[in-house]
């Protein structure tokens, strides 16, 4: 195939050697199928789940390029990690649910209201704000870091590790799946308050986009080595970050929804990719 030069210049942004675009291909003429059958002209809305480290943001932002250069077409991509509660107001939640809200991560812990408020302004094609949220320190970037759309989108991306799923049936709440559900949620109080976030606001959010696409992953514990991995490139770029032992205590929060992702998802989704142990991919 010919590698025009955007490709390269988007390879070279986020390192990536010439076989993603081989592996990509496939998947973008998937993804172009369903974007066919769009009504314009309001935006296509297309949402992307995938576990820490997996690739989605990646992906994302390469259908942003892949449209803009290829389609001519505005496209945007929101992240649900942007949309994480401060510090404060997690310990707010905290305070009102279970201290383990204090960390960011799990559903309850995102300002859902104002994703939903955003993606309804881009349907209707309204100039908004998209929130920034600095990883590295824990934190809301001041607004000036914030993302101004002034201009109407054709493709709207949203992404996020836990995006499209749905709520657990009760009966899977009653066993603890990792050490630290057996040792710090014994009664499973902090699993169901999740889960229940899980079966509110957040299918509201997630009813808005048309279509699905799932990076599937083919073994849970592949999510520490990537996420480690993603935040090396992290502290690289920013000097601040977290720990390899501190990451594996924090995916212990994820753990047990992105197994059930594994589970529901594959229903849900219009369109699966695996994700190998070597970040190769392989369209279902």
């Amino acid at each position: 195939m010919s590698i025009a030069k955007w490709q390269l210049d988007f390879l070279n942004e986020y390192q990536l050697p010439h076989s993603y675009l081989y592996q990509i291909e496939p998947v973008v003429q998937r993804i172009l199928n369903l974007y066919q059958h769009h009504r314009v002209p309001k935006p296509w809305l297309l949402a992307i789940n995938g576990a820490q480290g997996s690739g989605k943001s990646t992906l994302s932002a390469y259908l942003v390029a892949y449209f803009k250069w290829e389609k001519q077409k505005k496209a945007l991509v929101l992240s649900l990690d942007d949309y994480y509660y401060s510090p404060k107001q997690r310990a707010d939640v905290a305070k009102h649910y279970h201290p383990l809200f204090r960390t960011r991560g799990v559903p309850g812990t995102h300002d859902i209201k104002q994703a939903i408020a955003d993606v309804n302004a881009l349907l209707a094609k309204q100039p908004c704000l998209i929130p920034r949220f600095d990883k590295s320190q824990d934190c809301v970037f001041s607004q000036e870091f914030w993302q101004s759309v002034d201009e109407p989108q054709d493709v709207v991306i949203f992404e996020g590790w836990c995006v499209g799923l749905p709520a657990e049936p009760a009966n899977n709440l009653l066993t603890p799946v990792n050490h630290f559900e057996q040792t710090c949620d014994a009664d499973g109080r902090f699993r169901q308050l999740v889960n229940q976030h899980l079966a509110a606001a957040y299918q509201d959010l997630f009813a808005l986009f048309e279509h699905l696409i799932y990076l599937r992953m083919s073994d849970f514990n592949h999510v520490l080595a990537w996420r480690q991995k993603q935040e090396h490139k992290l502290i690289a770029k920013t000097g601040s970050g977290l720990s390899d032992e501190q990451i594996q205590d924090f995916i212990a929060y994820f753990e047990r929804l992105t197994r059930y992702a594994l589970k529901s998802l594959p229903a849900k989704a219009d369109i699966i990719v695996d994700v190998l142990a070597n970040h190769q991919l392989a369209l279902v």
